[in-house]
């Protein structure tokens, strides 16, 4: 029994020294085909461009799709950065804050040991002729500490490095103005000195020059 469209017979050939195999198709399977094919080809080349139109049209929203997932990244990003500019912007501002109390902290904290050591001077009764800035007036013959006013002056002038070099300047004036009140035996001389240091020691006069210099 023959099947349509596949070899139907296998042909042996006489007289040949070996058997040769050849093909026969049946010719009345493929006209029809051809028919068939020839007779809708206005079809398939309509369902051809409607596939072609369907890939173009998914090309089209896939690309879409990714334009606007490109878009909402970006968007993201530029968010992102536009936040952490501001972060950085407010970091810097609250940074430029602390810096300027801290500015002011140690300018208050040099006016302060200015105006307690010139209270000390004023009015302890600790400061004469012959003596030192010590606990009894003389600390290499009688020991004890030395005064609290004195050393918060020496502290606010070190302090005063860190401010600007001019107000360390007018610190260190002020320092050799302190120490030149220090063992003065002489009582006219100790007089003249005291006297230079109420003119330069001055409360008004050294608040204005400390806020001047900061």
């Amino acid at each position: 029994m023959n099947n349509p469209g596949y070899p139907s017979a296998l042909l042996i050939e006489p007289g040949a020294p070996s058997i040769k195999l050849r093909r026969e198709w049946r010719s009345d399977t493929l006209w029809p085909m051809l028919q068939w094919l020839n007779s809708n080809s206005g079809a398939l080349q309509t369902l051809s461009a409607l596939v072609s139109a369907i890939l173009a049209m998914v090309t089209i929203v896939v690309l879409v799709i990714t334009w606007n997932a490109i878009n909402k990244q970006a968007e993201a990003a530029m968010a992102l950065t536009q936040v952490a500019e501001e972060q950085s912007r407010l970091l810097a501002a609250q940074m430029e804050i602390s810096r300027k109390q801290i500015h002011a902290d140690r300018v208050a904290e040099i006016f302060k040991a200015l105006r307690t050591f010139e209270h000390f001077v004023v009015h302890s009764g600790q400061v004469g002729p012959g003596k030192d800035f010590s606990e009894f007036g003389n600390i290499s013959l009688e020991g004890g500490r030395i005064c609290d006013a004195y050393l918060g002056l020496q502290e606010a002038y070190y302090l005063s490095k860190l401010v600007s070099e001019p107000l360390f300047v007018f610190m260190k004036q002020r320092m050799d103005e302190a120490d030149g009140l220090q063992r003065i035996h002489d009582p006219q001389l100790f007089q003249n000195k005291l006297q230079e240091f109420h003119k330069n020691w001055d409360v008004y006069k050294l608040a204005a020059s400390v806020r001047e210099l900061s």
